[in-house]
């Protein structure tokens, strides 16, 4: 078998062309198709979920209505919580102070009154003491409270010898009173 070439070189490459174009619209022509499809299948998809999130979102708005209630509930038990920290974060023991001062040898000394004042650091205690070596010897054991300092008592107060009324400052250190 012979093949012959009769036809010209230029309409050759013209019918190569139109052969090129025709397989390049017919595969443009399946991608717009294909497009079209998958446009089609996610604006259903978008349509059935939006539908769908409307039925949860409005089952959900009927059980929230009393969900709401309680969190508003729960919000005011939750700022009484914290209100409570904040006062229990400020508090000073004073028991303990109290307590110290207590295990004092302080046999002939009888305390009228304690004044404590958490701004100042300031103790104050008033009394009377039977004798002046009594009077000293209390002041010798409120200098050995660590927390307590500049224990100040007017001179006034040594001059008696007996039947003395005593006023005697303290600054406060620390309110870490060794408390466990």
């Amino acid at each position: 078998m012979i093949n012959l070439n009769l036809i010209p070189e230029k309409l050759k490459q013209e019918i190569e062309f139109k052969k090129l174009l025709s397989f390049i619209n017919k595969a443009i022509i399946i991608l717009i198709i294909i497009l079209l499809f998958y446009m089609f299948v996610f604006f259903a998809g978008n349509y059935i979920l939006n539908k769908h999130y409307q039925k949860t979102k409005d089952s959900f708005a009927l059980t929230n209505q009393g969900a709401n209630a309680k969190t508003s509930d729960l919000d005011t038990i939750n700022k009484k919580i914290n209100f409570i920290h904040t006062i229990q974060a400020d508090r000073v023991i004073w028991s303990k102070l109290i307590y110290d001062i207590s295990l004092t040898d302080n046999s002939g000394i009888n305390i009228k009154s304690l004044s404590f004042s958490k701004e100042k650091k300031n103790l104050n205690i008033r009394g009377e003491a039977k004798t002046r070596e009594e009077l000293l010897k209390f002041k010798s054991a409120l200098e050995k409270i660590s927390y307590l300092s500049e224990i100040i008592f007017p001179l006034q107060s040594l001059f008696k010898k007996d039947d003395i009324s005593f006023d005697i400052n303290a600054n406060i250190e620390s309110y870490d009173f060794g408390i466990k």
